[in-house]
């Protein structure tokens, strides 16, 4: 009987998992809808975005090439430039039209679900990783972000870029494991495994 349970539970897991790529490529459509909203009506242009897009121009007619992005609210810091070189796809093929820009970003900003799930497996396994999308999909705060036209829409958290997850061997000694409390209860009340990864802050 033990042996059956688990087959049928191996099996089970199995067949959950075929259906990863389809439940991934669906919440990145939904994540980009609910971002994409309404945007044509209330789409904000402001000085910010117009000196950024002087920038952007710049760049792409070969005027400038800056190596530091926009200001921030800490004296002598500044973000960096790939703002600008990205926008530059954007704006050559809509000729400047903001809203193709906006939209541009927030597919970036979309396709962190397939990078949260990548996170979400390494920490807690295949559901961890499909409650992580979840999170993001409709997360408050990255639907405002990515509707904002500015660098915002490329805020992901950072172990989400593939370059910045490292693998552990089991466990996190040598490097920061950080789990936030919701993610930690739900990964508690799904019975999902511990943390055998962990990623670099830096």
């Amino acid at each position: 009987m033990p042996k059956q349970k688990r087959k049928k539970r191996i099996n089970s897991i199995i067949n959950w998992s075929r259906y990863i790529p389809i439940i991934l490529s669906s919440l990145f459509f939904v994540a980009f809808s609910l971002r994409f909203y309404g945007l044509p009506r209330v789409l904000f242009f402001g000085p910010e975005q117009g000196i950024d897009f002087f920038k952007i121009r710049d760049i792409a007619l070969g005027k400038d090439l800056v190596l530091v992005g926009a200001k921030t609210d800490i004296a002598g810091i500044f973000h960096g430039p790939v703002y600008y070189y990205l926008g530059v796809i954007p704006f050559l093929l809509s000729h400047g039209n903001p809203l193709f820009i906006s939209a541009f970003f927030i597919v970036l900003n979309s396709l962190t679900v397939f990078f949260i799930y990548k996170l979400g497996k390494e920490l807690y396994g295949k559901r961890g990783g499909i409650v992580a999308s979840l999170l993001f999909t409709f997360s408050f705060g990255a639907i405002s972000y990515s509707r904002w036209l500015s660098s915002h829409p490329l805020t992901i958290p950072p172990p989400a870029k593939p370059r910045g997850l490292h693998r552990g061997n089991g466990s996190c000694a040598g490097c920061c494991c950080w789990r936030p409390p919701s993610i930690t209860w739900i990964a508690r009340r799904w019975r999902m495994p511990r943390c055998g990864s962990a990623w670099s802050l830096g």
